[in-house]
């Protein structure tokens, strides 16, 4: 079975490791997890950690190279919201094996099937989200995304005075 730290463990680890780095960024899922709420609690005590939420779970970010998706997804039966999410994830070419703890390497087929329309469609459905507060999905993985963009690019060199 795939261990999964809860939100709360990665929190806590990204503040004991804060002090090595200008930032640091921490992906969790909402799902079912009972220590999200504690973690973004946490994360606040520290300038230095930014959050980066799924909601239900990273898949969300996934499914977006496919469609631009508004459905809220909840537990159904036996199923967490992110095992719904990823039945319909597993619908789309390409990822009808996606399995969530499988090492695989996605990067370079979502670059080619979707990544520009996900870059859009992410943070328009994050706005929407937050401004009817219901969160449930969206995602915030554009955002880390804009960062490693930002670090790739020249920066200024600042002058002493």
């Amino acid at each position: 079975m795939h261990y999964s730290p809860t939100p709360l463990k990665i929190v806590e680890q990204a503040i004991k490791q804060q002090g090595k780095y200008d930032c640091v960024y921490c992906t969790i899922d909402r799902d079912t997890h009972e220590t999200f709420d504690a973690a973004l609690k946490l994360a606040k005590t520290s300038a230095k950690i930014k959050i980066i939420a799924s909601y239900p779970c990273y898949e969300f970010w996934l499914l977006l190279h496919f469609c631009k998706h508004l459905k809220e997804y909840k537990a159904v039966g036996n199923y967490s919201p992110a095992d719904v999410l990823i039945k319909d994830l597993c619908k789309y070419s390409g990822m009808e094996n996606y399995d969530k703890g499988e090492e695989r390497n996605l990067f370079c087929f979502l670059l080619n099937n979707g990544f520009t329309q996900a870059r859009e469609n992410s943070p328009i459905i994050l706005k929407n989200a937050k401004t009817s507060g219901q969160m449930n999905p969206s995602t915030q993985l554009h955002e880390l995304i804009d960062y490693f963009e930002k670090l790739s690019q020249p920066q200024p060199i600042e002058s002493a005075k």
